[in-house]
């Protein structure tokens, strides 16, 4: 329908796209309905077989330059398809990854993610990779060779669904491990999350991480690390030129203590970002900082993880957003000049909408202003976060309004009479 509607279409594909919109309210009803109290007992039942060692260290290892960048404190974080590994329901829109990490030792860490938005959820998947490095493996005949002492893989799929400013989630995960080219061991898990966004405020995060079946080589299987994360995000400073973000993670393992993450992330002018942290609770060393840099979609991470007084992991990866929102409609532009004309942060309003945090778009465009900072663009933009929000009432209040400034957009109108019908207007 213009600027910033692609997916409403035509046809039979708009007619199918907005009967899924309907259909989307019974599937994120019957989500809340089951993923939450699933998760409570897979928990429950989890931490009542006690506390012991866990296996598959693949399952622990931090995932995303700017997540170790702030310490992993990224159970509230959103707009990064990465996320969903510490809390599956987090938002994020199109973008391809390729992560490599390693460590002080000869291991090493490579990842390939992508995120997919739908009118009907967010779906992402991944593959993990892990090495421990080589190491000499002695027979009994006294030979010699070198192994590798441990490699994992691990696939995931996730899916996520709004209502509102409510977020669910969750992860299917399939892991086989191999230790020194000789035993092998295979396990099942599964992720719950989800996450609260405030209008123009902080985010909360709750998630329940690596629920499912030992990890078994021979005959004795270790448990896997489940995980409990707690985390509160926000920005503290916003303005045209600098976001600061500050995060906190509380988190606990069935095999230690609890422990806190702290992070923060300035970015500068949406391009440069520079990231620093600090781990609570652990035995080495807990500093953590980092830097991004990001221009056309394409981003580069990198941080630097203390490891002891003398050591440290470089992690890096490459990313690619793709032109669509978290919400699945194409980058809206404005239509005219009257948005800066007016002094109105349209840009801004953009910016958001663009990294999928619709509700501070939302927010942004509700703030007072100058009539004549309002067109078709205004509208549609407003309109489009209202729709990827749930909100749809108001959605189609602000399409109608914008279809007022073009008449003569045809598509737009076909798609106003359509969702009108489906609300029973």
């Amino acid at each position: 329908m213009g600027h910033g509607t692609r997916d409403t279409g035509h046809g039979i594909g708009g007619a199918i796209r907005c009967t899924l919109l309907c259909a989307t309210r019974y599937v994120g009803q019957a989500l809340y309905a089951i993923l939450v109290p699933a998760a409570m007992v897979f928990l429950t039942s989890a931490y009542a077989a006690g506390t012991g060692t866990s296996g598959a260290i693949l399952l622990t290892q931090p995932v995303g330059a700017r997540a170790l960048g702030m310490s992993e404190a990224y159970t509230a974080a959103d707009g990064d398809v990465l996320g969903v590994h510490y809390n599956p329901a987090c938002w994020f829109g199109w973008q391809g990854t390729l992560l490599y990490q390693r460590g002080i030792a000869d291991d090493g860490f490579g990842l390939l993610a992508f995120g997919c938005p739908t009118p009907v959820g967010r779906f992402a998947g991944s593959l993990l990779y892990y090495s421990a490095g080589e190491m000499e493996l002695i027979s009994a005949l006294g030979e010699r060779r070198m192994v590798n002492a441990q490699k994992d893989y691990l696939s995931t799929i996730s899916y996520a669904y709004s209502l509102g400013f409510i977020s669910l989630g969750s992860s299917v995960k399939l892991l086989r491990s191999e230790l020194v080219e000789r035993v092998s061991g295979s396990a099942f898990a599964v992720d719950f999350g989800g996450m609260m966004r405030f209008p123009g405020g902080p985010r909360i995060g709750l998630a329940f991480l690596n629920v499912g079946s030992g990890l078994k080589y021979i005959e004795q299987a270790d448990s896997l690390p489940l995980t409990a994360r707690l985390g509160l995000s926000g920005e503290i400073v916003k303005s045209a030129s600098v976001i600061l973000t500050a995060a906190v993670d509380a988190v606990k393992i069935n095999d230690g203590g609890p422990k806190a993450h702290l992070g923060l992330e300035c970015k500068i002018v949406e391009t440069f970002a520079l990231r620093a942290g600090y781990r609570i609770g652990y035995d080495s060393a807990g500093l953590t900082a980092g830097f991004g840099f990001e221009r056309v979609g394409m981003s580069f991470d990198y941080a630097l993880s203390m490891m002891g007084e003398f050591s440290a992991g470089h992690y890096a990866g490459l990313s690619y957003r793709f032109g669509s929102s978290a919400g699945g409609e194409e980058q809206v532009e404005p239509l005219g000049s009257s948005l800066q004309q007016a002094g109105y942060s349209f840009p801004a309003a953009k910016a958001a909408f663009k990294r999928g945090d619709c509700s501070e778009a939302v927010r942004i465009l509700s703030q007072p202003h100058s009539s004549a900072a309002e067109d078709e663009g205004f509208f549609i933009l407003l309109a489009n976060s209202y729709y990827r929000l749930g909100q749809y009432e108001k959605s189609l209040e602000c399409y109608q309004r914008a279809l007022e400034f073009n008449p003569a957009n045809a598509e737009l109108r076909t798609f106003v009479q359509r969702l009108r019908g489906l609300l029973g207007r």
